[in-house]
């Protein structure tokens, strides 16, 4: 469906060029892309939807785990977008090496067609079908079609009022193996100015609530069997009401690790504890480093192995992501200047596998 014919383009991932000086409080946290450790994710969080059983055709062979990658890619819309900042998407790419891309803030089908053609080509990967939810800003699922193919993509209605930013589903069937993953691609409500914004996180929570029910129902028709839902969550930290609900069918992968599983029940926002985890925003003038917006969350039977908002290595709290870029190789230089320019959010990064049948 929808597919470009392009062959899939590995790039060698960034090397890493500093010392392992962090306190200990990050020693045993997913770090920069050079260092990022490997992670086990304890499948018992999201106890309420435990899909370990019964639902395995042959795991992902031969052991090979997939890159998913989430990226706000701020309100790209034309081809004027893609000949500015198109050059800087690719670089960034490069280094994320995704098997899958999850999009927010497409801005309609020439922002589609623009990004494909500059952008996703240019690393190899395909687009599943668009489809125009008559929103502001659109989503869209790019893939590796060397390792995947798309049964179906669907808009899921999870707003109040229908079409305004919904979620996107894309069902990609890994070709060695025939398994199928769904991927949910969302963008919840963001706070607004001059609104109560106790409403705005009402209203997330609605959305996920709709999402948790309509996951809920594709399991019981056995049309979904693992899923990865990921984007611009907007929200500001653990007690949230929308983050709960999240957390009662999907694991965090940042959970694995006791400490920052604490850090997750608290604040996230403006907090320099969660300093190594935030993903907006890229530039000091937008306000710095300092929220947690963007996540990759999964069903409990895929396993991540790493985890990362690339290019953050925790120094970079409440200033510009490239504030030290003089001070790195040529290589992180250029993409640390490739991520502030690119967009207002860095990309996250998770590689998934199918955890083994119990």
């Amino acid at each position: 469906m929808g597919c470009c014919e392009s062959k899939f383009s590995e790039s060698a991932s960034l090397h890493d060029d500093q010392a392992a000086s962090s306190s200990s409080n990050h020693d045993h946290s997913p770090r920069s892309s050079g260092s990022t450790r490997k992670i086990s994710i304890d499948s018992g969080l999201a106890s309420e939807f435990d899909v370990r059983s019964g639902l395995y055709e042959p795991e992902l062979s031969p052991r090979r785990p997939f890159r998913v990658v989430s990226y706000n890619v701020e309100n790209f819309r034309s081809q004027e977008d893609a000949e500015k900042r198109g050059r800087d998407f690719e670089r960034v790419l490069r280094h994320a090496r995704p098997d899958v891309l999850m999009v927010q803030e497409i801005v309609g089908r020439h922002g589609f067609e623009a990004f494909q053609s500059i952008v996703a080509n240019s690393v190899g990967l395909a687009g599943a079908d668009f489809i125009n939810q008559r929103a502001r800003q659109d989503l869209a699922v790019f893939y590796n079609d060397q390792i995947f193919s798309v049964e179906y993509c669907r808009v899921v209605p999870t707003k109040r009022d229908a079409g305004n930013r919904d979620a996107f589903e894309v069902a990609l069937r890994h070709k060695a193996t025939g398994t199928v993953v769904s991927f949910f691609v969302i963008h919840l409500q963001a706070n607004r100015r001059g609104v109560d914004n106790k409403l705005d996180e009402e209203e997330r929570n609605v959305e996920v609530s709709n999402l948790k029910e309509i996951i809920r129902a594709g399991i019981t028709e056995k049309r979904i069997r693992a899923y990865v839902v990921a984007g611009d969550f907007n929200i500001y930290g653990g007690t949230e009401p929308a983050y709960r609900t999240l957390r009662s069918f999907l694991v965090d992968p940042l959970s694995a690790d006791r400490t920052v599983a604490s850090l997750l029940r608290g604040k996230w926002n403006e907090n320099p504890a969660m300093a190594l985890y935030h993903t907006q925003n890229t530039r000091k003038r937008g306000g710095g480093l300092d929220d947690r917006f963007d996540m990759i969350l999964t069903s409990t039977n895929l396993q991540c192995e790493k985890y990362e908002a690339l290019g953050n290595d925790g120094s970079q709290f409440n200033q510009d992501i490239s504030v030290k870029a003089s001070e790195r190789t040529p290589e992180h230089r250029d993409l640390l200047h490739s991520l502030r320019r690119a967009s207002d959010h860095l990309p996250v990064i998770a590689e998934l596998s199918l955890a083994s049948k119990e």
